[in-house]
């Protein structure tokens, strides 16, 4: 079954304006799974704990953030937490080291330092760590292969393998980059006495990739905000989306400007959710509620398309 993670989601249906509070009960409703930051969600983690959430809940250490703010996140503390709210997260990321400072691109040897501390953080809160099986062990873009490698035929006291790891690095990386970049993941893993593992892509969700690489179990985005935001709504036609807010009116993008062929297809779509192009327009909230959907749906449709595959393999495994 394939995974997808809200990121930045709320939770308050109580307190807030009208729209948000409408967005938040819809949410619920379809016990979508959320993705929070243990450094930059606190308030929204307090907020999930107290709430009538039925989704899975993933944890991110949130060191990307902690690195861009030169700060550090205590490690035994986020271990607490973990091992503290266990029954009520389903999975969470280790805390991984960033390499080099930011705003310059690290040296070799800095990526090697990073890529070695972050195996070495995972390893060291496995020992701590009251469900270990839980953290996902983070490979990052342009790491050297060996650490992927050692986690893959890495096994506990009892002989087993990580069941499930983590693909940073990613967001803000062309989708050639992205690409080559899973597919060398995926050829490893093969490869590897591991190849039945878990994999999480974090900030990608590319819907090309999804379908392309059944190995990826799940994947987490803060897309359908960032969009909604930005007069954009999401596509099955176009990573891009589609640009539709009232900001943007005067781009040659925006959709009153495209072909009326186009109009019409993307008018059909919106219209299967009781919505219209001039709803869009204007509100910020139907943009998030429609986008909310489309991910909902998108996860949906991976998950059939990877059982009708793995039925055709079965039946052609048979003559």
């Amino acid at each position: 079954m394939f995974d997808f993670y809200f990121a930045g989601m709320r939770f308050n249906t109580t307190t807030g304006s009208e729209e948000q509070i409408k967005i938040n009960k819809f949410m619920l409703e379809k016990k979508v799974n959320c993705l929070l930051s243990y450094i930059n969600d606190k308030k929204s983690i307090k907020e999930c704990f107290e709430s009538d959430f039925k989704g899975k809940l993933f944890i991110d250490s949130g060191a990307y953030s902690a690195w861009t703010k030169g700060k550090t996140i205590n490690v035994d503390e986020y271990i607490d937490f973990l091992n503290n709210n266990d029954d009520r997260i389903h999975i969470f990321a280790q805390v991984d080291v960033i390499p080099g400072i930011k705003h310059q691109l690290p040296t070799k040897e800095q990526v090697e330092d990073a890529a070695s501390r972050t195996w070495n953080n995972y390893l060291y809160m496995r020992e701590k760590l009251k469900s270990p099986d839980k953290c996902l062990y983070t490979f990052h873009v342009g790491e050297p292969i060996k650490y992927l490698k050692q986690a893959l035929e890495w096994k506990d006291s009892n002989g087993k393998h990580i069941p499930y790891i983590a693909l940073g690095g990613m967001v803000g990386r062309s989708t050639t980059v992205r690409d080559n970049f899973i597919s060398m993941v995926v050829d490893t893993i093969s490869k590897s006495s591991n190849p039945n593992v878990k994999i999480h892509a974090f900030g990608m969700t590319s819907r090309k990739l999804l379908y392309k690489y059944p190995n990826l179990t799940s994947a987490d985005s803060t897309t359908w905000i960032t969009y909604a935001a930005n007069g954009l709504i999401q596509s099955e036609f176009m990573d891009s989306g589609i640009r539709i807010g009232c900001g943007s009116l005067h781009m040659r993008e925006h959709i009153t400007h495209l072909p009326q062929q186009e109009k019409d297809r993307i008018d059909a779509i919106l219209k299967k959710r009781g919505l219209t192009i001039e709803e869009m327009i204007y509100s910020n909230s139907n943009r998030l509620l429609y986008n909310v959907q489309y991910c909902i749906d998108l996860a949906a449709q991976i998950d059939k398309h990877r059982k009708n595959n793995t039925s055709s393999a079965k039946r052609r495994a048979l003559f």
